[in-house]
């Protein structure tokens, strides 16, 4: 009874069609199978949450569900490829850190610019610091800057070079290059 109570709430309450409820359906099948293993099926109650949400963004049709589920693999894509860029490995982003993923792939900000943001952001604050990365990205976002190349030449900005010692040979290496190292022999050590 619930199941049908919930199938009901789906077709009556949110008024979508069969066919966009077989696709929501088939997309968080997708989703819990890559996320929990094959084999691993949803439950109607996270069906219908998702459902929901499509629901407050106006997904009421065929053609926009099919629209949104490509928006959607798009973004997924753009997180697998961003974090690795951001220093993480092995692990999928969090439901706060995707936000920040989406917003920043939805700028048109290429793969470069974000690393560099990356760079400038653990260069002042010794960490990775979201709302600060992102506030970084939102003033070259608002500038009409979206490449690495055109943030260099507009910002006149320059990784830090390490100190040269009195003998004329790198005292130690800058702050990010040492970073940089130590993440690397992590990774390798992981």
């Amino acid at each position: 009874p619930s199941d049908l109570k919930t199938l009901l709430i789906l077709s009556d309450y949110l008024a979508l069609p069969t066919e966009v409820i077989l696709l929501l359906t088939g997309w968080c099948v997708n989703q819990t199978e890559e996320k929990q293993g094959a084999g691993i099926k949803p439950t109607l109650s996270q069906i219908k949450k998702e459902a929901f949400r499509w629901h407050r963004q106006g997904v009421d049709t065929l053609d926009k569900a099919e629209a949104h589920i490509q928006t959607l693999g798009r973004r997924q894509e753009a997180a697998g490829r961003l974090l690795p860029l951001l220093g993480i490995h092995g692990r999928e982003a969090v439901e706060a850190e995707r936000r920040y993923l989406e917003a920043w792939n939805d700028w048109g900000f290429e793969d470069g610019a974000i690393r560099l943001a990356y760079e400038k952001t653990v260069l002042k604050k010794q960490t990775m610091n979201w709302p600060y990365m992102n506030s970084i990205l939102r003033s070259w976002h608002q500038k009409g800057l979206r490449g690495k190349e055109e943030i260099i030449k507009a910002e006149q900005w320059k990784p830090p070079q390490a100190p040269i010692s009195a003998g004329g040979q790198n005292a130690a290496p800058a702050s990010g290059e040492r970073l940089r190292q130590d993440m690397d022999r992590l990774d390798r050590l992981l």
